[in-house]
């Protein structure tokens, strides 16, 4: 069986190319990759990069681009903010009694995106 492994490769204002990961699946270096879109726009490139083993020792990349829709794909639980109203507070009445659940801040993060505004599948 070969061997994968999964990384990012963002270029940065089209110059600087910068590898990052490496991921345990592609599932998480995708997450990564709509975290790093999320943080740097549309300024700069963001490629998956597999890295396959066919014979001991010999790499074999593989460089390809992100469709446009999968940087679209945002959480609809949450409209892609990381955050929903608290279930126990509902982020009312936070300065006569305290919430524990969201320090009462009135919002806690997303269960469907772990917080993150993106939404993968089933992760």
């Amino acid at each position: 069986m070969k061997q994968r492994d999964f990384y990012l490769l963002h270029i940065i204002g089209d110059i600087e190319p910068e590898i990052r990961g490496l991921y345990k699946s592609e599932e998480t270096r995708d997450r990564a990759a709509l975290l790093l879109k999320k943080k740097v726009g549309d300024e700069d490139g963001i490629f998956q990069l597999d890295i396959s083993f066919g014979r001991p020792f010999l790499p074999i990349p593989h460089v390809r681009a992100y469709s446009r829709a999968f940087f679209s794909e945002e959480c609809e639980v949450c409209q892609g903010k990381g955050t929903i109203p608290c279930p126990y507070c509902e982020g009312e009445d936070l300065d006569k009694e305290p919430c524990y659940e969201c320090n009462s801040k009135g919002t806690v993060p997303c269960p469907k995106c772990d917080g993150t505004g993106v939404y993968i599948g089933d992760c």
